[in-house]
Parts: C-alpha cells; sequence; structure tokens
C-alpha cells in the first residue's frame, strides 16, 4: 500500500541535507578565498566537489545554480573583481585588497 505522506515527507528531509551540503561547499569555497588572501594572493581557483563520501548524493546542477547565486552576491563586493566559471567545475576568483 502506498503511503504518499511518507515518501513526501522522505523526500524533503533529502532536499534538506542537500541544502546543506549546498551550504557547506558554499562555506568551503569562502574559506579558500580567505585563506588565499592571507597567503598574500590575489585569486584562487575552486573545485566543486561533485560528491562527498559520507554525504548523499546531490544534483550537481542545482548545487551550481545555488552558488552562482551566492557568488553573485559576491561580485557585489568592492573587493571581488572577477569571478569566472569554468565548466565542469571550477570557480577562478579574483579580488583586489
Amino acid at each position: 500500500m502506498l503511503n504518499l505522506e511518507l515518501i513526501k515527507i522522505k523526500n524533503e528531509e533529502i532536499k534538506e541535507q542537500q541544502r546543506k551540503i549546498y551550504k557547506k561547499i558554499f562555506r568551503q569555497l569562502c574559506e579558500k578565498i580567505n585563506i588565499s588572501a592571507e597567503a598574500g594572493k590575489n585569486f584562487c581557483l575552486y573545485q566543486v566537489p561533485e560528491f562527498f563520501f559520507d554525504q548523499i548524493s546531490y544534483p550537481f546542477n542545482e548545487c551550481l545554480n545555488y552558488l552562482n547565486s551566492k557568488i553573485e552576491k559576491l561580485k557585489k563586493d568592492k573587493y571581488i573583481i572577477e569571478v569566472i566559471f569554468y565548466k565542469p567545475n571550477v570557480y577562478f576568483i579574483k579580488w583586489q585588497i
């Protein structure tokens, strides 16, 4: 017998876990920028992970859409001067301090 309410709840839980992964990836990207800047660099490359061993799988394109929306906000920062995405999964970020 089907229980669509349980399936819906399970799907919502999966989506929430995926959103947490997207946020984790964005935090890693920000950390990469901070570490590179502290090391005296004015750019960095960040390779978006396609999966994590200890996490559920996630739709990679949805993750990229999430990152792109967050990066659009980063571009408004007066220090970020260039952001380029190289397919399939690498961001080049340049800043000037």
